[in-house]
Formats: C-alpha cells, sequence, structure tokens
C-alpha cells in the first residue's frame, strides 16, 4: 500500500479561553504550528439551517501523545482561509507513524 500523500501544508491550531472579566470568557484560536497532510473528503451535505457540512479525513505524520505536534480532538487545521475542526485522531492502520484526523468543515451560506 502506498504511503499517504502530505502533499497540503496546514497550521494545527488550539482553543484558549480568556476570562472576559464579567464572569465570562472568549476564545481565541492560537497557532501551534504547521503540519503535512493529506487531505481526503469522505462526504459532504447541506442541514435544514442552511449550513454546508463536509467531513475530511487528514493523515499526518504521528507524534508522541501530549505532543504539541499531535493533534488532538478539539482543535483544528486551517489553510486559505478554511477551517477544519477536528473531532477524532486515530494511529493509520495502513502506516505505521502516521494518525488519521477525522474533522468537519462547516461553511455558513
Amino acid at each position: 500500500m502506498m504511503l499517504p500523500l502530505l502533499n497540503r501544508q496546514m497550521v494545527l491550531e488550539s482553543i484558549v479561553r480568556n476570562p472576559d472579566g464579567a464572569g465570562g470568557y472568549t476564545e481565541d484560536w492560537i497557532p501551534l504550528g504547521q503540519l503535512w497532510v493529506e487531505m481526503k473528503i469522505r462526504y459532504g451535505r447541506m442541514d435544514d439551517g442552511g449550513v454546508s457540512l463536509a467531513k475530511f479525513v487528514f493523515t499526518t505524520r504521528s507524534s508522541p501523545v501530549g505532543a504539541p505536534s499531535r493533534p488532538k480532538p478539539g482543535q483544528r487545521f486551517r489553510a486559505e482561509g478554511q477551517s477544519f475542526l477536528i473531532e477524532a485522531v486515530a494511529e493509520d492502520k495502513d502506516h505505521v507513524g502516521y494518525v488519521r484526523c477525522y474533522a468537519t468543515q462547516e461553511v455558513v451560506s
């Protein structure tokens, strides 16, 4: 089986919650670094509220669990004005040393 083609550079981002001074918080995305990925669409659909939901799988090189370079659920990939919320991460069973990240892109029409 061929190795994943890591031909797209993405920024891995994590969300940070900052107190807003009124008992709540604001959310900001901070970059953690850049990763080369293989990006494949799984499927897409339009929900009843006019939101286009597209599901993708990203494959990238693995890092040790807990390393800042290892994607995890709740983070996102971003590039070229697009962002993809990571929902799950699993070792790639077909390729040792790679992980698969299952992510959703939402676009409001």
